[in-house]
């Protein structure tokens, strides 16, 4: 299936509920290779972000998402930089201390172009797999409501043939049965058992 075959090629293991997929196996954020330098490049800084994606991580795990947003912000606002929570990586955004995009060798320009196609592979088999899921989703509630609607009916047929006794079903009650049937319809409740189930029938044939 697609979801066995992006699990088994990118390691990539997708949540059906919050409809997100992620890297399996890999917990903690780590720098891309290809990130640019902070603008503070000191131990103290370093230390502080891997404090803050750590927050972050466990912010996400117990879906405190606003915390985890927050945390977002902050590190881009103060030290540029972009988070990747579907490889777990984080990266120094470009804002005018590295050369232009012009300057790119040929080696990262393949590597860019690489893994924008797998971004795009992921994307259409994440569509294909959630609209199998809408889609079985769509049919499972029609089809409980069809099942609902055949039970009603058959509700109704079981209700229509209690109402109508039959002359067999009348032999197997007892007089005082019978007499009690033919007072809820106001007949009288004299004479013998045949001549009850006779009254019966006609007042129900009527």
């Amino acid at each position: 299936t697609i979801r066995d075959g992006l699990q088994n090629r990118y390691g990539v293991t997708i949540d059906d509920r919050s409809r997100e997929w992620h890297l399996s196996g890999i917990e903690e954020y780590v720098r891309a290779s290809d990130s640019l330098p902070l603008s503070e490049e000191t131990e103290e800084v370093l230390s502080y972000v891997d404090k803050r994606l750590e927050e972050r991580r466990l912010a996400k795990k117990s879906r405190d998402f606003d915390v985890a947003d927050s945390i977002r912000d902050e590190l881009y606002d103060s030290y540029f930089i972009v988070i990747d929570d579907r490889t777990k990586e984080w990266s120094v955004e470009d804002h005018g201390q590295s050369s232009s995009s012009s300057d790119e060798s040929p080696q990262e320009s393949k590597v860019d172009n690489a893994t924008d196609n797998i971004d795009e592979a992921l994307d259409e088999a994440l569509d294909d797999i959630f609209g199998e899921l809408d889609a079985d989703n769509e049919q499972s509630d029609m089809d409980d409501q069809d099942n609902a609607e055949e039970e009603e009916e058959e509700e109704e047929e079981e209700e229509v043939e209690d109402s109508t006794e039959s002359p067999e079903s009348l032999e197997k009650l007892t007089v005082p049965e019978l007499k009690e049937k033919l007072r809820e319809v106001g007949l009288p409740v004299s004479g013998r058992k045949a001549e009850l189930i006779e009254r019966l029938t006609t007042a129900a044939s009527s």
